[in-house]
């Protein structure tokens, strides 16, 4: 019986390290960011495209290149997590003997 315990504690450990998860869940963060960014980037595009008016449409251009700034910076920073996350799963220590 002692053993089966053993073996449950042993099974447990084997899981990713708490460190690994808190870099992959701040990666996942950055991701849904950067997502949302996207989305709102596409949405004034799409304004942009539609827009009949030429100061309204000069306006919405201004808007969308001070935005799509920001979408590079926050690509940046997806990919500075991705790779911190990355560099986490290299050092790693998985059992392939289940």
């Amino acid at each position: 019986m002692i053993k089966l315990k053993d073996i449950f504690i042993q099974e447990k450990k084997s899981g990713p390290s708490k460190s690994f998860n808190k870099l992959a869940t701040n990666f996942q963060k950055e991701a849904v960011k950067h997502q949302d960014l996207v989305d709102k980037q596409k949405s004034l595009a799409k304004q942009f495209v539609d827009e009949k008016n030429s100061t309204k449409k000069e306006k919405i251009k201004q808007e969308l290149l001070k935005h799509h700034r920001v979408v590079k910076k926050q690509e940046k920073v997806m990919k500075s997590a991705e790779q911190a996350m990355m560099n986490a799963l290299d050092r790693e220590e998985f059992d392939y003997d289940i």
